[in-house]
């Protein structure tokens, strides 16, 4: 008898465990890639003749969002939806090359400068193949709290070589993010000319 009141209450245990493991939801993830050539607005000063001369194959849609100039500083505003509220893992592709490239999601926040010391998978994308300026590289910048609905993100490029900037494009994903050149998640993408490590 004893024996079968045992079984009994391991049997109510085993159901009443798959019912707590079912109703609870499984978390979402989701990541979220935005192209830098793709800003809701923008004020940026392009060279096109020489910073803008780049292999666009290699970059993720065809192109990028670029500044330099003297005199003026370069700043790009986003504006996307995140899906879930959570923290997210932050990347952007962006030319590493003596570049100062800050954001900040609040208008009213300080600027954050991005550590380019961190770039993997350094690409010289010059059109001409000469090592001066025009790289482009994944950068972890870290991890941020985004809540789900309406988010937006101020990019300011404002090196100290012309204000010299670009950005390719940039991610956040509640997973782990792994760079793989210019394909986005998913896809194979296998980057050529290498920056030597």
């Amino acid at each position: 008898m004893i024996l079968e009141i045992t079984m009994y209450l391991k049997r109510i245990l085993c159901i009443a465990a798959t019912f707590v493991l079912v109703g609870v939801p499984a978390a979402r993830s989701a990541t979220i890639w935005v192209e830098g050539e793709k800003p809701a607005a923008q004020k940026m000063n392009r060279h096109p003749w020489w910073y803008d001369k780049v292999k666009r194959d290699q970059l993720s849609a065809g192109d990028w969002i670029s500044n330099f100039s003297e005199k003026k500083e370069g700043s790009a505003d986003y504006r996307f939806q995140a899906p879930v509220s959570g923290k997210y893992d932050f990347w952007v592709r962006a030319n590493p090359i003596g570049t100062k490239l800050s954001y900040r999601f609040d208008p009213k926040s300080p600027w954050r400068l991005i550590d380019m010391s961190q770039a993997i998978q350094k690409i010289n994308i010059a059109a001409d193949g000469k090592p001066d300026l025009r790289f482009i590289s994944w950068v972890p910048v870290g991890e941020v709290s985004l809540k789900k609905g309406a988010v937006a993100v101020s990019f300011r490029m404002h090196s100290d070589n012309s204000n010299h900037g670009a950005l390719d494009a940039f991610v956040l994903s509640t997973e782990k993010f792994a760079p793989q050149g210019a394909g986005r998640p998913g896809a194979n993408s296998t980057p050529t000319e290498t920056w030597p490590e």
